[in-house]
């Protein structure tokens, strides 16, 4: 098969878009338009778009660079795997490490990750529950205060508090991929954005309402009948089961909102995730790996 790699053109968009959807990564439709993508190549075999790399950089991550490497499943050689990485040798003032995802179930790229030294820093569990398969257990502790999110954003000073508690579990949860260093005000646009269930999201309080215990935000995707888990978190790491708590709490919001099923994904860098991801018992899901190559720039 007699390959060409050029860069990308507009007239490629509609071929391209049938790739990407094809490789289940829709996310990537918007980047070849963004003034945040660095680099976009095409592989054609004659006048067949078969694949592709994009890199870009993330305002929110700006301490790697991102790519990605896209070939039809039918046409997945190594060798153009290979070429299409070693175009990220061309391009000028690109900043380490350099961060990819794939699924799981990509071995070949895995294969050839692995081979060139790239490391796994995370896995990313997506995941898709019915609410009918899990019962709703009452608050264990009495001396506790659940407040949905619309009543926190109510009171400015736990709302403050809030906020900084998302920020800080953010940043721990990201050390490997450092988050920006950005204002105050961002980070309440982003807990408040435009899908937040400001009554579906919850948080605890002690028993004098003063101090945040722990959160659990739901978001309303696209999907009718559906809800998404957002951040959740503690004040402390020894607080982490009292998550437990409102994770019931939106099981049974789930329910009396005749949502009949809620996504979520959970990262294994992300300690009050992953015991969300233990308490609910999980067995399936599809499974995201994030690898990084060289040292910080």
């Amino acid at each position: 098969m007699e390959i060409t790699i050029r860069n990308y053109e507009k007239k490629d968009k509609d071929q391209l878009k049938k790739v990407i959807t094809i490789c289940s990564e829709e996310h990537l439709l918007n980047l070849v338009d963004s003034s945040n993508l660095k680099l976009a190549m095409t592989v054609f075999a004659e006048d067949f778009l078969i694949g592709s790399i994009i890199v870009w950089t993330n305002n929110f991550h700006p301490y790697c660079t991102y790519f990605k490497i896209l070939i039809h499943p039918q046409n997945f050689e190594t060798e153009i795997a290979e070429k299409l990485l070693s175009k990220l040798d061309e391009l000028e003032g690109m900043k380490l490490p350099l961060q990819t995802s794939l699924w799981e179930s990509e071995i070949n790229f895995k294969k050839l990750y692995e081979k060139k030294g790239f490391k796994e820093i995370r896995r990313t569990f997506l995941t898709k529950l019915l609410t009918a398969d899990f019962k709703v257990h009452p608050l264990i502790n009495k001396n506790l205060r659940i407040k949905s999110l619309q009543e926190i954003v109510t009171n400015e000073i736990l709302f403050e508090n809030l906020i900084v508690l998302v920020k800080r579990n953010y940043q721990q949860a990201h050390l490997v991929n450092p988050v920006a260093d950005k204002e105050f005000s961002v980070w309440k646009k982003l807990i408040l954005s435009e899908d937040i269930d400001l009554n579906g999201s919850y948080v605890l309080l002690n028993n004098d309402e003063s101090d945040i215990l722990a959160y659990s935000l739901f978001h309303i995707p696209e999907e009718l009948d559906t809800i998404e888990f957002g951040w959740c978190g503690a004040d402390e790491y020894q607080n982490a089961k009292l998550i437990q708590q409102l994770i019931s709490k939106q099981l049974q919001y789930a329910v009396q909102h005749n949502i009949k099923s809620i996504v979520g994904e959970f990262d294994t860098t992300d300690f009050y995730a992953m015991e969300i991801f233990r308490y609910l018992q999980i067995s399936s899901s599809r499974t995201l790996i994030t690898y990084q190559y060289g040292e910080r720039s």
